[in-house]
């Protein structure tokens, strides 16, 4: 149910003043009301006094504000005010404090739309967060209006002779039955309009009265539960599901730790040893060769002095491979310096010309490598050294001279 009420401006257009709209409207009285749709009812000061703490309950407390719309939810016009707060003044019934959109105050005061109509739910309001929590007395909006109930209500915007209206309810929608009718009748008399009305209106309906028009839940209202259900049994499943694959899991883990096993001599497990052992140092020859072969390409641009070519080895084979990538990346962009090309090839002989040589080819084979893949110089000199084999067991031959 919605109540209707006129108001007027605190002051009129007279003597070239623009007209102002209110900014407090009063929303109902208490006393007894007569409807066409619900019959007669009384609203008591107790009333409004739980409407104005519904409003603090759902709407300010929550940081929220009442719309204040166009022909009750034209919602394709958007918002034509906002009720800010809402409280009783004694004597003078409920009252709500409102401010209204550039655009609506203008179409106000140019009398686009002249009425006002209050939707005050005096039982069956329906919290929007909760499904089924029903509270009655909330004041839920307002709307500006051509087309009120009562074709007797005085303008939103007051001419000069204008006055205070009374009130009347107002139900939206093309409701005109009554509730006292429908609920006398059985439910095979029922027309398919006469039942949505009823489970429309079903909050005013006694438990016993639902139970008789099946109204315990809605279509939407079974609908959601089964699919609150459904989704409930489904993650049950998932979580039994889950676990069950855990369980046969580590089963299955442990069968093959026992069925894997296998018995040994400790000769076996000393050559299985000894044989790791030559693996792991086949693997650091392997890395101290690659490193080598860095250092010396370097050496060969001249980026690195000859007689620092073995610590920086060193450096590279202590460093953790995050670290040895950097370190990598870092020797890659040091630049060319041609004087060392000339002076710290070192002067091992032939072998070690050989040596240099061959440093200085791998060298350029990974910058060319380097520029072409995207990749660190690093990077490419570990692939040159992969594939030129030779090449790279001469880049890191050791000179009698270097060892002396």
């Amino acid at each position: 149910m919605k109540v209707s009420q006129p108001i007027e401006l605190k002051a009129s257009a007279q003597g070239g003043q623009a007209a102002e709209l209110p900014t407090e409207i009063q929303v109902v009285r208490p006393g007894v009301w007569k409807t066409p749709n619900h019959g007669d009812f009384t609203i008591a000061d107790s009333d409004l006094v739980q409407a104005a703490e519904n409003f603090q309950k759902f709407f300010k407390a929550k940081g929220r504000q009442a719309p204040i719309d166009y022909d009750h939810n034209d919602v394709t016009k958007g918002a034509a005010g906002w009720i800010k707060d809402v409280y009783v003044k004694a004597g003078e019934g409920l009252w709500a404090s409102v401010e209204w959109t550039d655009i609506a105050a203008q179409q106000l005061k140019n009398r686009v739309f002249r009425y006002l109509s209050p939707e005050y739910y005096f039982k069956g309001w329906e919290n929007p967060e909760v499904k089924g929590e029903f509270h009655d007395n909330v004041l839920s909006g307002f709307a500006v209006t051509n087309h009120p109930l009562f074709k007797d209500l005085h303008p939103l915007v007051a001419n000069e002779q204008g006055g205070k209206g009374q009130m009347f309810i107002y139900v939206k929608g093309d409701d005109r039955m009554k509730l006292e009718d429908v609920r006398k009748k059985a439910l095979a008399d029922l027309t398919k309009e006469e039942k949505d009305f009823l489970a429309k209106n079903k909050a005013e309906l006694t438990d016993a009265e639902r139970k008789t028009f099946e109204l315990g839940e809605t279509e939407a209202e079974a609908k959601a539960a089964k699919e609150a259900a459904d989704k409930v049994a489904a993650e049950k499943e998932a979580a039994d599901k889950a676990v069950a694959g855990k369980a046969a899991a580590d089963a299955a883990a442990e069968a093959a730790k026992v069925e894997g096993s296998v018995k040994i001599s400790a000769s076996e497990l000393s050559a299985l040893k000894a044989a790791a052992a030559r693996g792991i140092e086949a693997a650091d020859k392997l890395e101290k060769n690659e490193a080598t072969a860095l250092v010396k390409g370097h050496v060969g641009r001249g980026a690195i002095k000859s007689d620092e070519a073995e610590e920086a080895v060193s450096i590279l084979l202590a460093s953790a491979p995050a670290l040895r990538t950097r370190l990598e990346i870092f020797l890659g962009k040091l630049p060319d310096n041609e004087l060392l090309k000339g002076s710290e090839l070192g002067n091992g002989g032939e072998g070690s010309a050989n040596a240099e040589a061959a440093a200085a080819e791998m060298s350029k084979l990974a910058e060319e490598r380097a520029a072409k893949e995207k990749i660190s110089f690093g990077q490419a000199m570990k692939l040159v050294a992969s594939e030129k084999s030779e090449l790279a067991k001469l880049a890191t031959v050791v000179t009698k001279s270097e060892d002396n």
